[in-house]
């Protein structure tokens, strides 16, 4: 994960918890399960001693103000994240919507986000659906 994590004053998780569902937490989970800690829609359980990586978390759509509001992860059922090594978007899909990253706005928009992020920076863009991994070209 991307060591930039200071979320954008004016965007706030409000009743997303989607990360809760699509992100890996060694310490207390894999990735495509819900955290038993997660209260969907509300927020985290043990939200005051919850893990490191949970607290360092922020999705590109609490960083990014340019993401349109469309791009909200309880709306787009898909979480944006950098890995650092090597840099890579991610565009993480709720596998219970397995097929959304590829419905409209969001396929037309990974396709600009992921030319723009090789162009200017060199990333790759990867969409992940449950354990694929989708390359974007």
């Amino acid at each position: 994960m991307n060591s930039e994590r200071i979320p954008n004053a004016l965007r706030q998780c409000g009743s997303c918890s989607l990360c809760c569902k699509v992100m890996g937490v060694p310490e207390v989970k894999e990735r495509h399960d819900w955290c038993p800690h997660a209260d969907p829609g509300k927020g985290c359980k043990i939200y005051e001693d919850r893990p490191a990586p949970c607290r360092t978390f922020s999705c590109r759509w609490l960083l990014d103000e340019t993401l349109p509001a469309h791009w909200f992860p309880r709306t787009a059922r898909i979480v944006i994240d950098l890995a650092d090594n090597p840099m890579t978007m991610l565009f993480i899909v709720d596998p219970a919507y397995p097929r959304r990253w590829y419905q409209e706005p969001y396929f037309t928009e990974i396709k600009k986000l992921a030319k723009a992020g090789k162009t200017k920076r060199g990333w790759a863009s990867v969409v992940l659906v449950g354990d694929m991994r989708i390359p974007i070209i």
